[in-house]
């Protein structure tokens, strides 16, 4: 099952485009490109977002030992392409225990990487 897109600002839900709006509407931050559901980690599911993305896909390769891809998602629609990429990485941290790796690359103001500030 996918999940619905979202708003990559709030992580609430979006409208797709319709009869009064070209673009997905979010209730809090108007017009925002949407935000995909994380596919499980395979590389035709890097090569979809590769393919869409409109800005860089960065990955660390090789990867370093132990260390798995885990997971990819865009910001944007079939319309747009993918205005903001995210990959996550885990593995063991440096100092012990476990390690992760979140990679954004997002165009201006799309919202998925530093949180809003007031």
């Amino acid at each position: 099952m996918r999940g619905e897109p979202s708003c990559p600002k709030c992580g609430g839900r979006v409208r797709a485009p319709g009869l009064f709006a070209d673009s997905w509407q979010c209730d809090v931050h108007g017009a925002v490109y949407p935000l995909q559901a994380v596919v499980p980690p395979s590389v035709e599911a890097l090569g979809v977002a590769v393919n869409r993305a409109r800005v860089p896909v960065w990955m660390p390769w090789p990867l370093p030992v132990g260390w798995l891809f885990t997971g990819v998602t865009y910001a944007g629609d079939d319309r747009s392409g993918g205005r903001a990429t995210a990959v996550a990485c885990t593995g063991p941290g440096p100092l012990g225990g476990p390690g992760e790796l979140l990679l954004v690359a997002e165009e201006l103001g799309v919202g998925r990487g530093p949180p809003e500030r007031g």
